[in-house]
C-alpha cells in the first residue's frame, strides 16, 4: 500500500516538473466557440498534455511570459487573462465581430527570461492576411491562406519561420477525429496539410530547441 501511495505521489510530481520545464508534454490554447460574426465573449484554454484537447496539467504563472490577442487590420495588441483550474487554464475574452482573432500566449523555462514556446489559437471566419500569423518573433506556423477552406480540391500549405526567418521543422498534425500525422518542414519549401474534413485542427511543430502550437477550425464556424 505505502509503495503504491509513493509510487503515485512520484507520479504527480514528475507530472508537474515536466509540465513546468516546458517539454515533453505540448502546449496548446483553443477559443470555445471558435467563430467571430458577432460580438461575443468566448472561453480561451491553455492545455498541456501529450494528446490534444486533453490537458492533464494546468500550467503555472512562473512560466507564462506573454497572453496577447492579435486582431487582423490593428497594430496595436491586446491582453487576456488566464487562470489555472485543475488541469487547465482558463479565461474570458470578448470578440470582435468579423475581425479574425489571433490568440498567444508564450512560455519559458524557470529561471530563463528568453520564450521557448508559443501556443497559437486563431479565430477567424473571414480571410486572413499573412501578416497577422508572421509577427516576425518566436517560432511562427504560417499557413496558406485558404487554411479554413474544407474543399478536398483546395491543397493547403505550412512554412515555418523563427524570428523572421524560415526554418526546418518537425511537425505533428492532430485532426478533428483525434488521429495524429507526423511530417516534416524544410526551411526552403512550404509542407502540404492533409485536411480533408470540418472541424478543429491542431499543429504542433518543434525547430532549434523551440516549439510552437496552432489550433484552427476549417469550415463552417461552430460553438
Amino acid at each position: 500500500m505505502a509503495c503504491s501511495v509513493f509510487r503515485w505521489g512520484l507520479k504527480l510530481w514528475l507530472t508537474s516538473f515536466t509540465c513546468l520545464w516546458v517539454y515533453p508534454h505540448e502546449y496548446w490554447i483553443h477559443a470555445k466557440p471558435m467563430k467571430a460574426v458577432e460580438e461575443t465573449g468566448v472561453q480561451l484554454e491553455i492545455g498541456c498534455g501529450h494528446h490534444f484537447p486533453k490537458s492533464v496539467f494546468a500550467l503555472k504563472d512562473q512560466v507564462m511570459t506573454s497572453q496577447d490577442v492579435f486582431l487582423e487590420g490593428s497594430d496595436q495588441t491586446q491582453k487576456f487573462v488566464t487562470k489555472r483550474d485543475i488541469t487547465i487554464r482558463k479565461g474570458q475574452y470578448t470578440i470582435v465581430p468579423r475581425v479574425p482573432h489571433l490568440f498567444q500566449f508564450e512560455l519559458t523555462r524557470n529561471g530563463q527570461s528568453q520564450p521557448v514556446f508559443w501556443g497559437r489559437c486563431l479565430v477567424a471566419n473571414d480571410p486572413f492576411s499573412r501578416e497577422l500569423l508572421l509577427q516576425g518573433h518566436g517560432l511562427e506556423i504560417v499557413p496558406s491562406l485558404n487554411l479554413l477552406d474544407v474543399k478536398p480540391t483546395s491543397e493547403k500549405t505550412v512554412q515555418i519561420f523563427l524570428d523572421g526567418q524560415a526554418v526546418s521543422a518537425e511537425a505533428t498534425l492532430t485532426h478533428p477525429d483525434g488521429k495524429e500525422e507526423t511530417f516534416s518542414v524544410a526551411d526552403d519549401k512550404t509542407a502540404v496539410l492533409n485536411i480533408n474534413q470540418e472541424g478543429v485542427y491542431c499543429l504542433i511543430v518543434h525547430a532549434e530547441g523551440k516549439g510552437s502550437s496552432l489550433v484552427f477550425h476549417v469550415g463552417d464556424p461552430i460553438q
